[in-house]
């Protein structure tokens, strides 16, 4: 005959002050939105040393109309059209890092930028229709709405709150 087995305790209550752990959602769209951005930074550095004629184009519609426009060197477009897009994927990092140390408004900021970007890549693909070069967009877009929605799931919901409350 075997003694009784003890009941079984329950845990013990949770206290106000601990923290809810980082679920990995939040990780995971912290690498999705760095993808993404650096997949868009590619696609347009591509862009923009491959397509001189359409980039010649976009600056003489810039300056038609504007009397003694200056002529600006293709190299110095480039120069800060690469410059331009090191800092938007600086941006880009920045928010996805605050996103995961649990700040809402870098959640919410990530989200709306996500948001112009899927209405850009929609637009482009309505204007030019569906053009090879927009490839580099969807992929940039596919990541990063997928890290908006990793961001806004009911467990990354619940992280954000917990972290607010603090």
């Amino acid at each position: 005959m075997t003694p009784p087995m003890p009941p079984y305790q329950s845990a013990p209550p949770a206290r106000e002050d601990e923290r809810t752990p980082r679920p990995k959602l939040v990780d995971h769209a912290v690498w999705l939105t760095l993808a993404g951005a650096s997949i868009g930074a590619v696609g347009t550095v591509v862009r923009l040393t491959t397509d001189r004629a359409q980039l010649q184009a976009m600056l003489d519609e810039i300056t038609e109309g504007v009397p003694d426009a200056p002529q600006i060197p293709f190299a110095t477009v480039v120069v800060g059209a690469v410059v331009g897009v090191l800092l938007l994927l600086g941006l880009f990092a920045l928010l996805a890092f605050l996103a995961r140390g649990g700040r809402n408004w870098a959640r919410v900021a990530l989200a709306v930028l996500a948001a112009m970007g899927a209405a850009g890549f929609l637009l482009a693909v309505a204007a030019d229709g569906p053009a090879p070069v927009l490839m580099w967009d969807l992929a940039d877009i596919a990541f990063r709405v997928a890290a908006v929605v990793y961001l806004f799931r009911p467990e990354s919901t619940a992280y954000f709150l917990q972290r607010r409350k603090r």
